[in-house]
């Protein structure tokens, strides 16, 4: 009797269904998040608004305190005069990955930008498309730390 139980009991535990996560984006996805993310800092510290918004789609856009802009051609445009103040930088401090699905993902952000009106810290939210193999930012939202 109690290996009939036995065998019962086995055979419920192997017929009820598993429950796994299936493990989306790759470390060279990240990998490439990041270096696009770096890309986009490179451009941004050398004032090159052109450069900033070649790494984001065509149909991108942003929102931050400043307002909404939709379109490479606008985020372009916008970076471009932002950078006649030929002393601002950025450096991101702290930034985390996290896959919506293998095409998809969000990039967290932390970052501080230095103009000659002084320092602002902010918190970013970037989500990444994967396009013919490439991860390229869609959408940026950014609001200051307080």
């Amino acid at each position: 009797m109690s290996k009939v139980l036995m065998l019962v009991g086995l055979a419920l535990v192997l017929s009820l269904p598993t429950y796994t996560q299936t493990k989306v984006g790759t470390a060279a996805d990240e990998a490439a998040i990041l270096k696009n993310r770096d890309a986009q800092n490179a451009a941004y510290n050398r004032h090159d608004g052109k450069a900033y918004a070649a790494l984001m789609t065509i149909d991108a856009d942003r929102v931050d305190a400043a307002g909404t802009l939709t379109g490479r051609a606008q985020i372009e445009k916008y970076y471009s005069g932002l950078f006649a103040d030929t002393t601002r930088t950025v450096k991101d401090e702290v930034r985390k990955v996290r896959f919506i699905t293998s095409d998809t993902a969000i990039l967290d952000v932390d970052n501080v930008v230095t103009s000659r009106n002084g320092t602002n810290r902010n918190h970013g939210v970037w989500i990444y498309v994967k396009q013919n193999g490439q991860w390229v930012s869609v959408a940026q939202r950014v609001i200051p730390k307080q």
